[in-house]
C-alpha cells in the first residue's frame, strides 16, 4: 500500500513553503520542536579520541606505500592523515562505511579500497608470532607476555 502526502505525519513534511521566495525551503519553528525532520542533516565537528602520533604512524605507513606502489602526487581523494582517520575512525567508533564515505566527500568503494589498505599496511607492519616466540626463547626468558598498542574495538 502506498501512501501519499496526505499521510505523511506532519512532522516529516520539511518542504514547507516560505514567507520570502528567496529563502531556502526548510521545516518551520513549529516542526523542529516536534521532532525529527528527514530532510535536514547536521554538520558538527567530532573529537577522535586517541594520540596524535599513532594517526601520524598510520599516515606514515600509507605514505610509505603509496610510495612503493609509485602512486603519483594529488591523484588520490585523500592525503594519507585523512585516509589514516578515516581508518581509525572505523576500529575505534565501528563508524560506518557510508558514513566515512559521505563525510570525505568520496564514493563508497573509494572508502572501502582506502580502508582495506589501511588495514593491510597495518597487518604487513606487525610481527609475526613465530618470530617473537623465537626472540623470547633465544633471549632466555620462560614466559612470554605478547604486548603492543591496544586499539579497543568491537571487531
Amino acid at each position: 500500500m502506498a501512501l501519499g502526502v496526505a499521510d505523511t505525519p506532519n512532522l516529516l513534511r520539511c518542504n514547507v513553503k516560505t514567507q520570502n521566495p528567496g529563502m531556502k525551503v526548510g521545516p518551520s519553528t513549529d516542526q523542529l520542536h516536534k521532532g525529527f525532520c528527514a530532510a535536514m542533516s547536521v554538520t558538527y565537528t567530532a573529537t577522535l579520541t586517541m594520540r596524535e602520533e599513532t594517526v601520524l604512524f598510520l599516515s606514515g605507513l600509507l605514505h610509505a606505500e603509496r610510495l612503493r606502489r609509485g602512486t603519483r602526487t594529488d591523484t588520490r581523494a585523500l592525503g594519507c592523515f585523512k585516509q589514516a582517520v578515516l581508518v581509525l575512525r572505523w576500529f575505534l567508533d565501528g563508524t560506518r562505511l557510508r558514513q566515512l564515505a559521505v563525510d570525505n566527500g568520496i564514493g563508497k568503494s573509494t572508502a572501502y579500497d582506502y580502508l582495506h589498505e589501511g588495514i593491510d599496511v597495518l597487518a604487513a607492519r606487525a610481527p609475526k608470532l613465530e618470530s617473537a616466540l623465537l626472540a623470547a626463547k633465544i633471549a632466555g626468558h620462560p614466559h612470554i607476555a605478547i604486548d603492543g598498542t591496544l586499539i579497543e574495538t568491537d571487531r
